[in-house]
């Protein structure tokens, strides 16, 4: 195994959300599997401590600071860098990785990595020094969404799982849970809150006794809710693809335009609906259906693809 050490630069806090980070998050931890150091520069504006209580990492500006990443293997995960940013990371580093959703730069060379669905329909350039790197196989879950057990699957339905993320920057869950108040009384209704929620009173305000408050939970505390709960409605993000590996029936809300071809290729699968206010909660057997699909396009060994990949350059 390679014996480089990680620099990984990215962004979280209320401003970016913590989807970047988490994914970059969980390269790390495949990293750290097999004994090699990732170390972390974040822009943003708050302390995700939590998240990276197991890896060094400091709050940085990183593209006003310069960070040394000569020699080093650096994984780059931004939608706030040009391309001249990345060609200068591309020529100092020993190799990068460089995430992306939608082609938003022109790379100068090393690995891209698109693990959306339907990333290979995107027309990226041809490049004879870039390795793309394309579609759900190489989505990177964190660790504990790596091995899954079997999801149960009631006949009836009784809890319902809410999560926006960790910022819910457009403030859906209120609405959504007001809307599951009033019209499914007797299910359990479980909210997830992130640390970056403005909106937590408004919350309380429409909640039930049937209503479940998580606060800040950490993965494993989300694959337990995710087994436990019948059916999900969440944003259209990263989320979906750890909803799709445990295999929960998902109803989404798109919370940003850049989520409107994630969506539409995720409705194609036949996995997740959008979701309205004429909403009906499927039967067993179409999130019995669901789960498998789920199930069978993130198999949860996306990071382990990309570390040998980048182990045996």
């Amino acid at each position: 195994m390679m014996r480089h050490e990680v620099i990984i630069l990215t962004e979280a806090g209320k401003s970016y959300g913590y989807g970047h980070l988490t994914r970059c998050l969980a390269i790390a931890q495949g990293f750290k599997e097999n004994n090699v150091n990732s170390h972390f520069f974040l822009r943003g504006d708050s302390q995700p401590k939590m998240m990276l209580n197991e890896f060094d990492w400091q709050s940085i500006d990183w593209i006003e600071h310069e960070v040394d990443v000569l020699g080093k293997i650096v994984i780059l995960d931004s939608y706030h860098t040009d391309e001249e940013f990345c060609k200068k990371i591309f020529n100092k580093a020993d190799r990068v990785l460089f995430v992306d959703d939608n082609n938003r730069v022109p790379y100068p060379g090393g690995y891209v990595l698109n693990s959306v669905i339907g990333a290979e329909n995107i027309d990226y350039p041809l490049n004879d020094k870039i390795t793309y790197l394309f579609g759900p196989a190489y989505h990177p879950l964190r660790k504990e969404f790596w091995h899954v057990p079997d999801k149960v699957i009631r006949r009836n339905i009784e809890k319902i799982l809410i999560t926006f993320g960790g910022t819910d920057v457009t403030n859906e869950t209120p609405g959504v849970l007001r809307f599951l108040t009033n019209e499914y009384v007797n299910l359990e209704k479980h909210v997830v809150i992130g640390k970056g929620f403005t909106n937590v009173d408004e919350i309380k305000a429409v909640e039930d006794e049937n209503t479940v408050l998580i606060y800040y939970p950490d993965a494993a505390t989300m694959k337990n809710e995710m087994l436990e709960c019948d059916v999900a409605i969440s944003a259209a993000g990263q989320t979906i693809y750890e909803l799709a590996r445990v295999g929960v029936f998902t109803y989404a809300v798109k919370v940003a335009e850049n989520q409107d071809k994630n969506l539409t290729r995720w409705m194609e699968t036949g996995f997740l609906s959008p979701f309205d206010t004429s909403i009906i909660l499927p039967e067993k057997v179409y999130r019995e259906k669901a789960c498998i699909i789920g199930s069978e396009i993130i198999d949860g060994q996306g990071v382990h693809r990309i570390v040998e990949i980048l182990a045996n350059d």
